[in-house]
């Protein structure tokens, strides 16, 4: 689809990327719902995109997997790729964004550097008027 070199490479080097490199002869049926979520990361960065889309990325992860997931963030933005990512993770996103917007009732209620934001999800709070937990 995407034209690439080097596929099994690439699959290889992917499914390593998410912890997944030793399960890669596996049936995908026999993963769990966090290995789901990796080879779905380990998807989403095989052709290397420029905008990286991410939907609710650390449903199903674990603490390790997680972990990953933040290290490939950081350095697929060290990379210069634009990341755009919904997640109620506030805490997580406050570490890892530069920007946040917040919608609520389907309008957008706040949209701020993230270094003009002392605490998330405070300001989540203040600005929705429901809690984070």
């Amino acid at each position: 689809m995407y034209g690439l070199d080097d596929i099994d490479g690439r699959i290889k080097r992917g499914l390593e990327r998410v912890g997944l490199g030793k399960r890669g002869g596996d049936l995908v049926r026999t993963y769990s719902r966090g290995m789901l979520q990796r080879l779905s990361i380990a998807r989403a960065l095989i052709h290397n995109p420029d905008v990286l889309l991410l939907d609710e990325p650390y449903t199903g992860l674990d603490q390790d997997a997680s972990g990953i997931l933040d290290s490939l963030l950081v350095q697929a933005h060290g990379d210069g790729k634009t990341i755009i990512m919904v997640t109620h993770e506030l805490d997580r996103a406050q570490r890892l964004a530069q920007r946040a917007i917040i919608i609520s009732r389907g309008a957008i209620v706040l949209d701020a550097p993230m270094s003009s934001i002392e605490y998330l999800p405070a300001r989540y709070t203040e600005v929705t008027g429901m809690t984070t937990r």
